[in-house]
């Protein structure tokens, strides 16, 4: 389909539900995850219906989409590879306002991983995904099946449990 065809929102948006399934099989292909593919094939469109006016008018759609879509999972697959290189930094995370104290300057990312594993399963599971796995709040939200500003919630009161175990807290701090 040619961009002189779609002269208007509509007509993108029938292009849209042809191309959907065939662009969601390609990004769920590519990163494994249903959500994170939906998510990409809705970034494609919306991308998408926003450049339209400035595409020349020999533009193919359906072949201009799939190499948008698959910009988005190179992006994406970046990210990814970017967050997995990272050093393991949560400690420094959970310290913020104690940078300048001595205690927390002995703390070892063995020592990250024996706390976490002491906090209760709430705060555990959100402290692992955002800390260790550097997964967004959207995505820890979608996982667990929990909204988005409880995710907020439950890792600021995970770093408090986690401090607290880390630099000695009495078992009370940490339930």
């Amino acid at each position: 389909m040619l961009v002189t065809h779609l002269s208007t929102e509509r007509s993108f948006r029938e292009l849209a539900r042809t191309m959907d399934p065939i662009l969601y099989k390609v990004a769920l292909r590519a990163c494994r995850d249903p959500a994170v593919a939906r998510d990409l094939v809705q970034d494609t469109f919306e991308r998408g219906l926003r450049s339209l006016p400035q595409l020349p008018p020999d533009t193919q759609l359906r072949a201009w989409l799939t190499t948008v879509l698959h910009n988005r999972i190179v992006d994406h697959c970046r990210v990814q590879a970017r967050r997995q290189s990272e050093p393991l930094e949560a400690a420094e995370e959970i310290a913020q306002p104690l940078e300048d104290d001595e205690a927390w300057a002995h703390i070892t990312p063995e020592d990250l991983e024996r706390a976490l594993a002491r906090l209760p399963e709430k705060f555990q599971s959100v402290c692992q995904l955002f800390l260790i796995e550097r997964l967004s709040y959207d995505v820890i939200a979608r996982r667990l099946g929990i909204p988005k500003n409880t995710v907020g919630t439950r890792l600021n009161r995970g770093r408090e449990k986690l401090r607290a175990l880390l630099l000695g807290g009495t078992e009370e701090e940490v339930e």
